[in-house]
C-alpha cells in the first residue's frame, strides 16, 4: 500500500503496529512536520524525520517539498530530486501525480534515483497542465531526463 494522507488519517496510519504500516508514504513537508511534532526547516531536518518513518518499518518515504522538489528515502539510501524550471498552470493534482509517478517507479522496479525522476516528472508535467491528465509519455520522459537527483548521506 502507498499512503498519501494528512492530519488524523495520516497520524492514525503511522501509529499502527509495524506489521500494519503501509509500504510507502508520501507526506508533504507540512504533513511530516505535524507527524514529527516540530518544524522541519532544513533538508537535514526533513531527512531525519523521514528516517524516523523508515525506522518504524516503512520501506519507502517520499516527502514533497513544493518548488524544492522531493526527498526520497528507502533502505538503499536517500536522494533529493529537483524538478526543472516549470511553467505552472495549476498546482491542483501535482501531489497526486507525484504519487502516481512513485507507484509507477516502484511497479517497474526502478532504482530510488530513477523512481524519484519519474515521480518528479509526473508532478512537473501536471503543473504545466489544466485538468487531470498528464501529457503523452514522451513528454514525461523528456521531463524526467532533466530532473536533478542528488544522493544524500
Amino acid at each position: 500500500m502507498v499512503l498519501d494522507a494528512s492530519g488524523g488519517p495520516l497520524a492514525a496510519a503511522l501509529a499502527t503496529p509495524a506489521d500494519a504500516l503501509p509500504y510507502a508514504v508520501k507526506p508533504n513537508r507540512h504533513e511530516l512536520e505535524e507527524w514529527a511534532g516540530r518544524a522541519l526547516l532544513t533538508l537535514g531536518d526533513v531527512l531525519a524525520a523521514a528516517r524516523g518513518l523508515r525506522d518504524r518499518g516503512i520501506a519507502v518515504v517520499a516527502v514533497s517539498l513544493g518548488p524544492e522538489g522531493a526527498l526520497f528515502l528507502s533502505e538503499g539510501g536517500a536522494v533529493h530530486a529537483r524538478p526543472p524550471a516549470t511553467r505552472i498552470t495549476s498546482t491542483v493534482g501535482a501531489g497526486d501525480a507525484l504519487v502516481a509517478g512513485l507507484v509507477a517507479g516502484l511497479h517497474e522496479g526502478l532504482s530510488l534515483a530513477d523512481t524519484a525522476r519519474r515521480a518528479l516528472a509526473f508532478a512537473a508535467a501536471k503543473l504545466s497542465r489544466e485538468g487531470a491528465s498528464l501529457p503523452p509519455r514522451p513528454e514525461v520522459e523528456a521531463i524526467a531526463a532533466t530532473v536533478r537527483v542528488e544522493a544524500l548521506g
